[in-house]
């Protein structure tokens, strides 16, 4: 229970500082902000599933080669 607390309370405290970050600058109306806090919520767990489901597509791939600059 209490790893489960200190993990919520990260969560909660990087959503919001992700959602300030995309709020501070705007016009900051209540229908920005509504959005934005939302998105915030939304955009991590969408980015971790595309970024493990490709991982997972192209598992057997092989490695880049690093180009020779």
């Amino acid at each position: 229970p209490r790893a489960a607390a200190l993990a919520g309370a990260g969560w909660a405290a990087g959503t919001a500082e992700f959602a300030w970050a995309r709020i501070g600058p705007g016009p900051r109306t209540p229908h920005e902000i509504t959005t934005m806090l939302i998105t915030s919520v939304l955009i991590p767990p969408a980015a971790t599933w595309h970024r493990l489901s490709g991982l997972w597509r192209h598992r057997d791939a092989p490695a880049w080669r690093e180009v020779a600059a």
